[in-house]
């Protein structure tokens, strides 16, 4: 048992170093935990492995004591392209098309669950499910905005979940998790947005700051014959502020967590099948640095204008992101006592409306389709091999430069995704 700690603390700080690029549904992960991303993300009405209580707390009660540990290989592609030549009015971009470096990250999770009594138990996931990383390289002879090389930034998010959960009867159980939010953060390459910050010092170029926050997440699973039922809620995290960055975020380096709800069906057709579906929302617009849209600095005719609010301060501008709704289909089926086979499909209609070009090359979340599958092999003793792999084909948008209406600005991006776990 003294190993298995030591196993878990050393991954654990692995999580804490890697837990880095996880955008899909907006900067958030498809789906925690291999069996779950085999099925598109979808399952908060099952419970499979300990990485449950990333979903639905209250799964846990319905498993033994296990061991779960993954590590996956998570390649995004993002870039973005410029038509148009800038106009002596505006201040544009130089045009063509930029991709981002930085393509394969590794980033490990572990969970682990311990079954207390017939009705009870406690839990623990630590997993990063949150994140933003791009770097581009020179254009034109400069970085993007035109000012340092490279150009990007890098959002980084790790959780830990301690879940408690009880079974009301068989079939129905309620569970509870404290969620421990911890994030790191770094700008780069944006000084040209110095002339309309409140606190240009502290704007970009400041290397890593962190921030903590915790908040709680809460659930019910339940069957009711061949039908299972899950639901969950998660608060706001309010997380502290990055103040190397209190010139860029709205609020002073304000950059909390949004909540997210969601609820999940899944019937069993015959004894080897299940098909599942999940819905959950993201409340992006809980947080102002995230979702307050664009605002000009400059009236007509290129004056001042007399409305803007430097960025840092409180009610300035932000990304401009939307709520996001997200829909998960998933299956799995028994080919014999020892093989699962998973695939699903997920769909969230990217969070960026057309008006928010410009600041977004830097966090381009526009891949809406997932395409899932994956399998576990089950061996003595109740240990398990799994595995999870995902492709986003390419999503886009596209729409004015916000400071050079002569230009147009499309954002890309297209991942892939290759997940090990072994459970124990």
């Amino acid at each position: 048992m003294k190993n298995i700690y030591k196993i878990f603390l050393s991954i654990a700080v692995l999580v804490m170093i890697n837990s880095s690029v996880q955008a899909t549904d907006g900067y958030f992960s498809h789906g925690i935990g291999t069996h779950y991303k085999a099925m598109g993300g979808a399952g908060m009405s099952v419970a499979r492995s300990s990485f449950i209580v990333a979903m639905n707390p209250a799964g846990i009660s319905f498993l033994d004591t296990r061991y779960d540990l993954a590590l996956a290989i998570f390649s995004p592609n993002r870039q973005y392209t410029v038509t148009g030549n800038p106009s002596p009015q505006g201040f544009g971009l130089f045009p063509g098309t930029n991709k981002s470096d930085k393509n394969v990250f590794f980033v490990p999770s572990l969970g682990a669950n311990w079954k207390l009594s017939e009705k009870s138990a406690i839990g623990v996931a630590i997993y990063g499910n949150g994140g933003m990383n791009t770097e581009y390289p020179e254009v034109g002879g400069a970085g993007v905005y035109g000012g340092s090389v490279p150009t990007g930034v890098s959002l980084n998010q790790m959780f830990i979940n301690a879940t408690y959960a009880f079974r009301l009867g068989d079939n129905h159980s309620i569970g509870a998790s404290a969620v421990v939010g911890y994030q790191w953060f770094k700008a780069y390459g944006l000084g040209s947005f110095s002339m309309i910050s409140s606190d240009p010092a502290n704007l970009t170029n400041n290397d890593n700051d962190n921030s903590l926050g915790v908040g709680f997440r809460v659930g019910y699973m339940g069957q009711i014959s061949i039908l299972h039922l899950g639901a969950f809620y998660q608060s706001k995290i309010s997380m502290g502020e990055f103040g190397k960055y209190a010139g860029l975020f709205e609020g002073q380096g304000s950059f909390d967590i949004p909540s997210s709800f969601g609820f999940g069906v899944g019937v069993d057709i015959g004894e080897k099948l299940t098909l599942l579906l999940d819905y959950k929302r993201i409340m992006y617009t809980d947080v102002p640095s995230i979702s307050n849209p664009y605002v000009s600095p400059f009236g007509p005719e290129m004056m001042p204008n007399p409305n803007f609010i430097p960025l840092g301060m409180d009610g300035a501008m932000g990304f401009g992101w939307e709520d996001m709704n997200v829909i998960k289909f998933g299956a799995e089926i028994g080919l014999s006592e020892s093989f699962i086979l998973r695939a699903g499909y997920s769909y969230g209609k990217q969070p960026i409306p057309e008006s928010e070009m410009l600041f977004n090359i830097v966090a381009p979340a526009v891949t809406e389709n997932h395409i899932t599958a994956g399998f576990t092999k089950m061996f003595g003793n109740d240990n398990e091999l799994n595995f999870s792999f995902m492709y986003a084909p390419t999503g886009s948008v596209e729409g004015m430069n916000a400071f050079d209406p002569a230009q147009m600005i499309k954002l890309e991006m297209s991942q892939l995704e290759f997940e090990i776990g072994f459970s124990f």
